[in-house]
């Protein structure tokens, strides 16, 4: 144990030295790839899960993450649907996956997120 009244660069590496190790065992006991885990949403495949092989594509509607909308087409009538991205998650990574986003403003941040 470092007293006080030694000098402060050995204090200041004692500080140094210990917040290391904390970092170092954080990294090995943080949870696993198969544990848990983030991947993009692919807005086009919910679209299709969703409304069914229609001609259709995501469309934004709104530039943040509630403006997403599948436009499909049934002869010369255009439909534009919402679209339930937590569902494609499911169906993806299975029954512990949701869909949430990072920021409301982009409404490319939209991230699946599960774990086993």
């Amino acid at each position: 144990m470092i007293q006080p009244g030694q000098p402060l660069r050995r204090r200041r590496l004692a500080t140094a030295a210990t917040s290391l190790a904390l970092v170092l065992a954080g990294i090995f006991v943080a949870p696993t790839a198969a544990q848990a885990g983030t991947a993009y949403v692919d807005v086009w495949a919910a679209c299709e899960q969703q409304y069914g092989q229609v001609q259709q594509e995501p469309v934004l509607v709104s530039y943040n993450v509630y403006g997403w909308r599948c436009q499909a087409y049934t002869g010369t009538t255009q439909y534009l649907g919402t679209v339930n991205l937590t569902p494609w998650c499911v169906s993806r990574y299975g029954s512990h996956a949701y869909a949430n986003y990072t920021n409301y403003s982009h409404p490319y941040s939209w991230l699946c997120y599960f774990w086993d």
